[in-house]
């Protein structure tokens, strides 16, 4: 679990076509970072002057080149109900906005289990009844796999923690949140991405795989990326695990047709 200074400043939105949007990390009911400068981006028609109202003052800029753009703020104080209001060709407000501590929650299938979900924590029908927490904010990244950085793809925005919203979030999460709030008693966002089952090295940069050779024909192919190198991957994948599988149930003594081989 990662606590974000800057608010998800790694996480860049690079789309290049024309339409003027704002990045989807940002939507009513966000929390941002506070005391910390406040970062919001998108992407639009290049020369497209961009402004920004954000508790009183006014920030302009204009989309860059590439078709992005992205502007800094001054800092927010702890607190809200904030609202800031974005316009470019097009004019977008978002109310709500909350100025506390955003943290990144990451990981395996611990961080991913959901609070009513495979792993059903105890008396979790009582904790998702009791989940009304406004000044807790709650974001999830969809999964989808890339094999270099990506714009964010379509979120379903900040949701309030409440018993209607935190049945499918991260367990962990939730909990490790309403610690937070509860003893530094400011807002909290969690931003949800985690992968079940996911090794370390598939959130590893290729920089850090280098030091392990045994990676070489993986970052191989992950380099030379298309449909033809994805089916590869996917293939190696399947072999790797089905092999894996074979291997753990021929040594699992507690197998009904491996019982003989304990004696």
């Amino acid at each position: 679990m990662i606590r974000f200074l800057p608010f998800l400043l790694c996480l860049i939105y690079l789309n290049t076509a024309a339409q003027f949007k704002i990045s989807p990390v940002f939507s009513s009911n966000m929390v941002v970072q506070r005391d910390r400068e406040v970062e919001v981006w998108g992407r639009g028609t290049p020369g497209e002057k961009v402004t920004v109202k954000f508790i009183g003052k006014i920030y302009s800029t204009a989309v860059k080149s590439d078709s992005t753009w992205e502007v800094k703020m001054n800092p927010a104080p702890a607190g809200g109900p904030y609202t800031m209001d974005i316009a470019g060709k097009k004019k977008i407000e978002f109310n709500n906005i909350m100025a506390g501590d955003v943290y990144l929650c990451s990981g395996q299938s611990n961080m991913n289990m959901p609070l009513a979900g495979w792993g059903r924590v105890d008396n979790y029908l009582e904790e998702i009844a009791a989940a009304d927490h406004p000044n807790i904010r709650l974001l999830t990244i969809p999964l989808s796999i890339a094999h270099a950085p990506v714009s964010i793809t379509e979120t379903e925005g900040w949701k309030i923690c409440s018993p209607e919203t935190i049945s499918d979030f991260s367990a962990a999460a939730y909990f490790f949140g309403r610690e937070i709030q509860k003893n530094v008693d400011v807002p909290v966002g969690l931003v949800h991405s985690s992968k079940g089952g996911s090794p370390i090295e598939a959130w590893m940069s290729k920089k850090a795989l280098e030091n392990y050779p045994e990676f070489d024909d993986e970052i191989k192919l992950v380099e030379n990326s298309s449909s033809e190198a994805d089916e590869l991957i996917y293939r190696k994948y399947k072999n790797d695990l089905t092999s894996w599988l074979d291997q753990i149930n021929k040594n699992d003594y507690g197998l009904p047709e491996n019982i003989n081989l304990a004696n």
